[in-house]
């Protein structure tokens, strides 16, 4: 499979050079130099298994969407063969409220700078472990 062409693939790539997705508080608490908040990680799984994209909610926002604590990994072990299908689409149940809430990024040094103990802790190894929804697309008959 010729990775390069593939649409997934660039996708892929573009997502993974991103800067921490957030939600507006903890962007704003950044940016004011504010006390540190306490910050809640949904990781989802991106093209190839060891790669995850982070959305970073803080505690309110978290409650809202009614997340487990400390954390969530949306994951599914076949995400590599099943990526790559055209007939199934894989979602992260919680795409919703990230869409809805999260729409800001900061620079990647500043992120772990105010934020370094709690990332520390806030491994995706230590978080709740949330399917991918599978769809699977009709054919036209």
């Amino acid at each position: 499979m010729d990775r390069k062409n593939n649409t997934k693939y660039k996708n892929f790539i573009d997502n993974a050079i991103r800067s921490p997705n957030l939600c507006i508080h903890i962007k704003d608490n950044i940016e004011e130099c504010d006390e540190k908040m306490k910050i809640y990680p949904v990781y989802e799984q991106n093209f190839l298994s060891d790669s995850f994209l982070s959305f970073w909610f803080c505690e309110e926002c978290f409650q809202n969407c009614k997340l487990p604590k400390p954390g969530v990994m949306v994951y599914h072990e076949n995400f590599d063969e099943l990526s790559f299908q055209d007939d199934i689409k894989i979602k992260n149940p919680y795409k919703d409220f990230i869409d809805e809430n999260i729409k800001y990024t900061v620079r990647n040094s500043e992120f772990i700078k105010k934020y370094k103990p709690q990332l520390e802790i806030m491994t995706r190894e230590k978080c709740n472990v949330v399917d991918f929804l599978i769809e699977e697309s009709e054919g036209d008959i």
